[in-house]
């Protein structure tokens, strides 16, 4: 089966399998989206009540600012916390039909996957110390295994102040690790990462390689242990798929590597990717759907751009 193939497919099977589903969940969603939009409402009435009283009475000192403000707080937490929990119950009975929409497709909500091997292979940062897992989509595709997850890697530092120790987090990477299956034999290590000026390889060993296509290297730089391999892996098909994932999970960041008989990919989009059933829109909107489809099918495609299902030494 072909991509385009696939997209008929996707789109027969989705109406008829999906569509039901997302239906059932349309009242609910009113039914808390009004619950919620009142909750916020009373929370800014209550607010700016308790503001103009205290100006009436003496004036606004910090203490009633940062009451009114933790009124809010709190409301906003419990209507993210309602929405969060309405998504995930979404997810958790669509998501499997949307899967077998897509073919041989699983889907799960976190996992424990080897994070360390794309800081290994050179497309997210070395400088963190956990990783947090939130959707993972796992298949094959002609026979190739693709595992798609949505991770976000932090660096946790610790500071000491009057007694007390406060946890510091910061994320150095926030978005999508992808994992390919491939038949083709490569002994090297290949990274195609963005483009730089000082050309700083993302790990050891590696050294920085020109490419003769002018476009791709204002976009990528290219850092391999193996030149005349690289040149084989890279093909200009390759390249331009490249660019198209850029472009359909709109990101400016994205990094992949050929290491360890695998292609690892990763597209920094620091944003919660795959949402769905957000309260503001009705739950049978295709739109959400069909963007994630586009998205699989982005790096599905690399599979028959490189003929990844075909043994060929390089």
């Amino acid at each position: 089966m072909d991509i385009k193939q696939l997209q008929q497919e996707f789109y027969t099977k989705f109406h008829k399998r999906c569509i039901p589903l997302l239906t059932n969940f349309e009242q609910e969603r009113k039914t808390k989206f009004v619950f919620c939009s009142i909750l916020v409402i009373l929370a800014v009435v209550a607010g700016l009540g308790i503001i103009a009283v205290s100006a009436k009475h003496g004036g606004i000192d910090e203490n009633i600012i940062a009451l009114a403000v933790g009124i809010l707080a709190v409301v906003f937490t419990i209507v993210f916390n309602i929405g969060k929990s309405f998504e995930l119950k979404i997810k958790s009975v669509v998501m499997p039909a949307f899967c077998r929409c897509l073919g041989d497709f699983q889907w799960n909500m976190g996992g424990s996957a080897d994070f360390h091997l794309f800081a290994s292979a050179g497309v997210v940062p070395s400088n963190y110390d956990i990783t947090e897992s939130d959707d993972i989509f796992t298949g094959t595709y002609k026979e190739v295994p693709i595992e798609i997850n949505e991770v976000c890697y932090k660096e946790v530092r610790y500071t000491s102040s009057g007694g007390r120790t406060r946890k510091h987090e910061n994320t150095v990477f926030d978005g999508v690790v992808i994992t390919l299956g491939m038949n083709k034999n490569f002994k090297g290590q290949t990274v195609v990462a963005p483009n730089s000026l000082l050309h700083s390889s993302p790990v050891p060993n590696l050294v920085h390689t020109t490419l003769e296509d002018t476009k791709f290297e204002k976009t990528f730089d290219v850092y391999t242990t193996d030149e005349v391999e690289a040149r084989y892996l890279l093909t200009p098909s390759f390249m331009e798929r490249l660019v198209n994932i850029k472009t359909a999970f709109k990101s400016d960041k994205l990094s992949c590597a050929f290491y360890l008989d695998k292609l690892f990919i990763s597209i920094d989009t620091r944003r919660d990717m795959f949402v769905l059933g957000s309260l503001l829109k009705p739950t049978n909107d295709k739109k959400q759907f069909f963007t994630m489809f586009e998205e699989v099918t982005s790096i599905i495609e690399l599979i028959d751009q490189l003929k990844l299902d075909q043994k060929i030494g390089l």
